[in-house]
């Protein structure tokens, strides 16, 4: 299923899925790597193009 392809309502049941799945354990979040300020964009691209393991989050 493409979710971005769907309407507000048409993705509600989607995510109470996605809710109820991480709040009962069933889901788990990936793995973050490494985080960077907003201020630091480019060192989380450079670290995402030379192959981080895991995800890299760039934070407000």
């Amino acid at each position: 299923m493409d979710s971005a392809k769907l309407g507000v309502a048409e993705s509600a049941p989607l995510m109470m899925a996605l809710v109820e799945g991480f709040e009962s354990g069933k889901l788990q979040a990936p793995a973050i790597a490494q985080q960077f300020p907003i201020e630091r964009t480019r060192e989380a691209y450079e670290a995402v193009a030379a192959g981080t393991s895991g995800r890299v989050v760039i934070t407000l």
